[in-house]
């Protein structure tokens, strides 16, 4: 009877190693897996639906030309390069001079129309930075895609396996159910054998 309830043992723990049926705090690990990975993907779609959106802004300014008001566009809301935020900061500087110099010299003035010129050289250096930041955020949003992708894969995959132990999981409940059985049997019987013996132990004694 021993060895019967030592095998059923034995029978639940190699069913166990053979499925890969592992649990920490009552939960199997296959399942935990697919949770973390599920909260990592969610995390991941935001940022790339994030890096989609800023490219698409981006893309759309760039088209349509550097305009005073479309590169005021480009950072009202939108995160852009420190060389940018610095050539737009000279832009206004010079803006600034413009308009002064214009109500008091005049705008066909030389030195003026030479700040005007100046200010077109900045604003297309401006373009060209966004076009330099459109393409580095092109990179981040492909690079994002594709780790996007194989979280997905991976989430796939630790679905199928947590379904396929979740369906061992029938077949190990009966097991561990029939060791629980032999287990609780041979207790019971080791317990009343202990139990005679003494008695028988006791007898012999009280007769001697």
């Amino acid at each position: 009877m021993g060895a019967q309830a030592t095998a059923a043992q034995r029978a639940v723990e190699e069913f166990k190693a053979k499925n890969n049926i592992v649990s920490t705090d009552g939960k199997l690990l296959d399942d935990q897996q697919a949770g973390e990975l599920n909260s990592r993907l969610v995390a991941m779609r935001a940022q790339t639906a994030d890096l989609s959106a800023r490219l698409s802004r981006l893309k759309s300014i760039i088209s349509t030309g550097s305009t005073d008001a479309n590169l005021e566009a480009a950072v009202t809301g939108l995160e852009t390069s420190a060389i940018f935020t610095g050539l737009r900061q000279q832009y206004l500087e010079l803006a600034r001079r413009e308009s002064d110099w214009s109500a008091r010299f005049g705008r066909d003035h030389l030195a003026v129309v030479n700040l005007r010129t100046r200010m077109q050289e900045i604003r297309t250096s401006m373009l060209e930075e966004l076009r330099r930041y459109a393409e580095a955020t092109k990179n981040d949003y492909e690079l994002a895609q594709r780790r996007q992708e194989d979280m997905e894969k991976q989430l796939t995959n630790a679905v199928s396996r947590s379904r396929t132990t979740s369906q061992a999981q029938v077949t190990l409940r009966e097991l561990e159910s029939s060791a629980t059985g032999y287990r609780n049997l041979y207790d019971s019987f080791l317990q009343r054998y202990m139990g005679s013996a003494q008695q028988e132990t006791f007898r012999l004694r009280r007769r001697g």
